[in-house]
C-alpha cells in the first residue's frame, strides 16, 4: 500500500460523530498505510522490543560489566548532605550548574504576569509578559527537540496576503477585530460577532491539516492550512484570549455581541482528541477485551500489541487540539475572573466554563492531550486565591496537585498555590473531588529525588488523613497494576494496625517517616508482594519483569515456551493448572539474600548466577553501608544519598 485508500477519506466527516458508513477497518488500514506497515502482518520483535523498553527493570543492572558507575558522575560536583534551603538542587550531591540557571530562568517566566506585578501595566504589557512563558517553551524545544511540535510548518507557504479564508487570514482578522480596531475606539459588534466563526475555522482547518499529516487524508482546504509554523498559530491565539481576559470591557463587548455562539464553539463543544486518537483508543480496547477474554491468557511479542503502540504513537502527532486550547482556556478563565453575576447568562455561561476547566485539567486524556498549553493557561486560577478555592471545591484540586508535582508549564505556580490552600478546602471536598485528588496521588513520582513533589505528597496525604481517616486509602491500596507503587498498601496496613490497637492519629513529622518507610521496600520485599497481587493474564505478561532473574533458570524458560505455545494455539486446555502452577512457583520468589536487589526463585539460581551478579551486589552493599543508597520506585537501589526531608 502506498498511500491511504481514497474511499477512506470519503468515510471522514470533518466535524461531528462517525458516519453511519465509517469503516474502522479501512480507517486503520488508512493509518497503517500512511505509517509505512502492512496491517495484516506481525509486528517486527526489534521495533516492539524498542517501544516496551525497560520499565520497571533495574537499570544498573542492565549496564555492560565493565562500566564503572563511579565514572557517571565524573565531572559533577558531588558534596555531602542535603541542601534543604536550594528547591533546586534538593539532594544536594550534585551540582550542575547550567540546569540551577535553567530552573531559575523557567521559575521567572512562570511568574511574569502575575497581578502583584502587574498593578499600573498597560494591558499590552502584560500580555506580552504573560506570552513570555509560551515563547520560552518553543525555544527550549526547538533546542531540544528540533524540528518538532510547534515547528511544524503549515501545508502551503504563507503569502502576503494571506490566502482567503486560511488560518492567517482568520488570525488577522480576530486580532484586528479584538486589539487593533478596539484600541484605536472603533468597537465594533459586527466584528466581535465573527469571533466564533473565525475561531471555527481554525480550528477546523487544523483539523484537516493534521488528518492530512496523521493520516494522509487530503481534502481541497489543505490549500489554506498556511501558517509559518503552528508556533504562530498557538502565539496569536493566546494572545488574543489574554488580551480578551485582561480587558472587562473586551469580554463584555464579545459576549453582548456573539455570547451564545461563543457558549456553542467554546463551552458546549470544545475541542475534541481526534479521531485517529479515537480509533487508537478503539483498537487498544478491543485487542485488551479480546485478549482478556481469551481462554489462554498469554502475553506474546507477536500478539499484535507493538502495531497497537505505533499507531498510538502516530495519533500522538496529532497538534490540532494542543494548539488551539490556548484560546478557549483563556475565553473560560476570563468568565470565572468575572464574578459579577449580572446575569443568568453569565451566572450559565460561568458555571460551564468551571465544569470544563476542571475536566480538562483534571482528566489525564485531556492533559495528555493539551499539555504544557493547558497548564500555562491555567496560571490566572492558580494567581487567584478566592477564585483557586472555588476552582478546587469544584473537583481542581486533582489538577492542582499534578500540576505542582508533574514538571509541567506552571509547576512552580502551582506548588505555590497548593502552599497556600485554607483548611476549608479540605474539609469541603466533595466526595467525587476526594476521590480524584486521593488517586492523583499514585500520579506524584520521581518525590525521592525531589523536595517539592514530597512536601506536596506529605502535605496532601496527611491532609486527607487527618480530614477523613484512612478510608479514601483504601482503594489505593487495592491497584493490582503492575506498574503502581505500593506505598499505599504499605501505609494502609500499619494504620489498620494502628487503628485496632487504639492508638491517636499521626502527627505531619509521623507521617513522614510512616511515607519514607511505606515506599523503601528493595526489589526482594516488592516485586514477590507485586506477584501475588497481579491476575492471571498479568502473571503471564509480566514473566520477565517479576520472575526469576537467572537467564538460564529452567522454571523461567520453561514457562516462557508455554506461553509462547499458547500464545500460537499449540497448546490448548488444562489453562487452569498452568495458572496455578505460575502463581505456586512465584510464591518462592525472593531477593538476593545480600543487596535484595536482584530476583531469584532458589538458592540454587542464585548460586547459579553469582558470577554475572557478584560485582554489582558487591556495589550495592558497600553502598549501602556507606549510608549512600537510596532505595528509588519499584524498589530500584540507586546510588546517592537518601531524601532528607524537614
Amino acid at each position: 500500500m502506498n498511500g491511504a485508500d481514497p474511499n477512506v477519506a470519503a468515510n471522514f466527516g470533518f466535524n461531528g460523530a462517525f458516519p453511519p458508513n465509517f469503516d474502522m477497518n479501512q480507517a486503520m488500514a488508512a493509518m497503517a498505510a500512511a505509517m509505512g506497515m502492512d496491517p495484516n502482518a506481525p509486528i517486527d520483535q526489534n521495533v516492539l522490543e524498542n517501544l516496551l523498553g525497560d520499565v520497571g527493570m533495574d537499570q544498573d543492572l542492565l549496564m555492560d560489566d565493565d562500566m564503572d558507575i563511579e565514572a557517571i558522575f565524573n565531572g559533577l560536583d558531588l558534596a555531602a548532605g542535603v541542601d534543604l534551603e536550594n528547591p533546586n538542587n534538593p539532594l544536594g550531591n550534585i551540582n550542575i550548574p547550567w540546569m540551577e540557571e535553567h530552573e531559575a530562568a523557567n521559575t521567572e517566566a512562570q511568574k511574569l504576569g502575575q497581578p502583584s506585578d502587574s498593578i499600573g501595566k498597560p494591558i499590552e504589557e502584560i500580555v506580552g509578559e504573560r506570552l513570555k512563558l509560551l515563547r520560552r517553551g518553543h525555544e527550549l524545544q526547538v533546542f531540544d527537540i528540533g524540528n518538532t511540535g510547534l515547528s511544524t510548518h503549515g501545508f502551503v507557504a504563507p503569502a502576503e496576503p494571506p490566502v482567503q479564508g486560511g488560518i492567517m487570514d482568520c488570525l488577522e482578522s480576530m486580532r484586528r477585530i479584538v486589539i487593533e480596531d478596539y484600541d484605536e475606539g472603533a468597537e465594533n459588534e459586527t466584528g466581535f460577532q465573527q469571533i466564533p466563526s473565525l475561531l471555527t475555522r481554525v480550528r477546523d482547518l487544523l483539523r484537516i491539516f493534521y488528518d492530512f499529516k496523521v493520516g494522509h487524508l487530503r481534502t481541497p482546504d489543505l490549500s489554506h492550512c498556511d501558517f509559518p509554523e503552528l508556533f504562530d498559530v498557538a502565539y496569536g491565539l493566546h494572545e488574543i484570549g489574554l488580551t480578551i481576559q485582561l480587558d472587562p470591557s473586551r469580554l463584555k463587548a464579545l459576549m453582548d455581541a456573539a455570547g451564545p455562539e461563543i457558549e456553542r464553539v467554546i463551552l458546549d463543544e470544545g475541542l475534541g482528541i481526534g479521531r485517529f486518537r479515537e480509533l487508537a483508543k478503539q483498537y487498544e480496547a478491543e485487542k485488551s477485551e479480546s485478549e482478556q477474554h481469551r481462554t489462554s491468557a498469554f502475553w506474546s511479542h507477536t500478539d499484535g500489541r507493538g502495531n497497537s503502540q505505533m499507531i498510538k504513537d502516530r495519533a500522538d502527532r496529532d497538534l490540532a487540539a494542543y494548539a488551539s486550547v490556548y484560546f478557549y482556556a483563556d475565553i473560560m478563565i476570563a468568565l470565572l475572573l468575572d464574578r459579577s453575576g449580572n446575569s443568568g447568562d453569565h451566572r450559565t455561561w460561568r458555571s460551564k466554563a468551571m465544569k470544563k476547566i476542571v475536566h480538562w485539567s483534571s482528566d489525564e486524556e485531556f492533559r495528555h492531550l493539551f499539555g504544557d498549553c493547558l497548564s500555562d493557561a491555567m496560571r490566572p486560577i492558580y494567581w487567584d486565591q478566592q477564585l483557586l478555592v472555588e476552582f478546587c471545591g469544584e473537583g481542581g484540586l486533582a489538577s492542582l496537585i499534578k500540576d505542582a508535582t508533574q514538571g509541567g508549564a506552571c509547576s512552580v505556580v502551582a506548588e505555590e498555590a497548593f502552599t497556600s490552600l485554607p483548611d476549608t478546602v479540605w474539609k469541603s471536598l466533595t466526595e467525587s473531588g476526594l476521590s480524584m485528588a486521593t488517586e492523583t496521588l499514585l500520579s506524584i513520582t520521581g518525590w525521592a529525588y525531589n523536595i517539592q513533589n514530597f512536601r506536596v505528597l506529605l502535605n496532601a496525604s496527611h491532609k486527607i488523613y487527618t480530614t477523613f481517616g484512612t478510608a479514601p486509602f483504601n482503594r489505593l491500596s487495592m491497584t493490582k497494576k503492575w506498574n503502581e507503587s505500593l506505598m499505599f498498601h504499605r501505609l494502609v496496613e500499619k494504620l489498620r494496625e494502628e487503628e485496632e490497637a487504639g492508638l491517636p492519629k499521626k502527627t505531619q513529622p509521623e507521617w513522614k517517616d510512616l511515607l519514607l518507610s511505606a515506599e523503601k521496600a528493595l526489589r526482594g520485599i516488592d516485586h514477590p508482594l507485586r506477584w501475588s497481587r497481579l491476575s492471571p493474564f498479568d502473571r503471564w505478561r509480566c514473566l520477565e519483569l517479576y520472575g526469576c532473574e537467572n537467564p538460564d533458570c529452567i522454571h523461567t524458560i520453561k514457562f516462557l515456551r508455554l506461553r509462547e505455545m499458547r500464545a500460537r494455539g499449540l497448546r490448548e486446555g488444562g489453562e487452569a493448572e498452568m495458572d496455578k502452577s505460575l502463581y505456586e512457583w512465584g510464591k518462592g520468589l525472593r531477593g538476593c539474600e545480600k543487596c535484595q536487589s536482584r530476583i531469584y526463585c532458589s538458592t540454587e539460581c542464585q548460586n547459579d548466577d553469582w558470577k554475572e551478579h557478584e560485582r554489582l551486589c558487591r556495589r550495592y552493599q558497600q553502598a549501602r553501608e556507606g549510608g549512600n543508597l537510596n532505595v528509588g520506585p519499584g524498589g530500584i537501589p540507586v546510588f546517592g544519598l537518601p531524601l532528607q526531608v524537614v
